[in-house]
């Protein structure tokens, strides 16, 4: 693989990352809790390097990388640009994540009241 084709690669990830995001309307932090729950206990990523994916800057390893397709509800192909446009996953209708008790999943882990839902930007 040439340096061009890695930087190609990172970018095609990079874009659908955040095209896929915006999608299920996560913001970069929510995105990163969900992927640092997928994680091996010890491992975490945070808003900043989700912020460097987008902007492709860093590429990924392989496990964070399938954690992340989980997380954005989709494939590790579609990530990568292997899989066609026409492959895209569609969005799900998103609910405001509240559970059936009433409460956030990152509520109801942390015990705390779930937070008001975000405004579209």
């Amino acid at each position: 693989m040439t340096v061009h084709q890695a930087a190609t690669g990172d970018r095609m990830l990079g874009e659908r990352v955040r095209e896929r995001r915006r999608a299920l309307a996560l913001s970069q932090a929510e995105l990163a809790g969900r992927v640092s729950d997928l994680l091996r206990e010890g491992q975490s990523v945070g808003q900043t390097y989700i912020s460097q994916i987008e902007r492709a800057l860093i590429g990924t390893s392989v496990d964070k990388l399938r954690a992340l397709a989980t997380a954005l509800e989709t494939t590790v192909a579609y990530l990568l640009g292997e899989a066609s446009a026409s492959a895209r996953p569609r969005p799900r209708p998103r609910s405001l994540g509240v559970a059936e008790s009433g409460r956030t999943d990152t509520a109801r882990r942390a015990g705390e009241q779930p937070a008001q839902p975000r405004a579209w930007r």
